[in-house]
């Protein structure tokens, strides 16, 4: 209610959730761990099969495009005497959840960026706005705590 009482449509808020919603179901997720030996990257848990299901349709994501995304790097290599990226398997279960990780702060990230601007667009556009607009600040090393 109070996103709608700030101005926002309700389509708009239910996209809000749905990308909060999706990144929660994301971190429910849980991988084996891989076998560098064997060359095999981490697989998802059985477990976690719904909750990944669920997080790729909130999220919008194709579950092989994302599950590859997690399991894989790019790492700069060195081809011909030309540097070049190639995409390489990760075998830790560590690297596939600090990859999901970073995956959530930056939607949460973009998704508050643009919650900020559209504020700022509707007080601009407010009678009573008079060029009000929201600021942030963010105190580094808070987000750690």
């Amino acid at each position: 209610r109070q996103m709608k009482d700030a101005g926002f449509n309700d389509e708009y808020t239910q996209n809000v959730f749905k990308l909060i919603s999706g990144v929660m179901y994301l971190g429910n997720c849980d991988w084996s761990e891989g076998n560098e030996e064997a060359e095999q990257a981490p697989t998802l848990a059985a477990a976690s099969s719904e909750p990944f299901t669920i997080a790729c349709v909130l999220l919008g994501l194709d579950q092989g495009v994302l599950q590859h995304a997690l399991t894989h790097k790019m790492k700069p290599v060195t081809e011909n005497g030309k540097l070049a990226m190639k995409l390489l398997p990760v075998f830790s279960k560590h690297a596939v959840l600090a990859q999901r990780d970073a995956i959530a702060k930056a939607v949460y990230s973009l998704l508050f960026d643009d919650i900020v601007a559209e504020l700022n667009q509707m007080l601009s556009k407010s009678k009573q706005g008079g060029g009000m607009y929201i600021g942030m600040l963010d105190i580094f090393g808070f987000e750690d705590m």
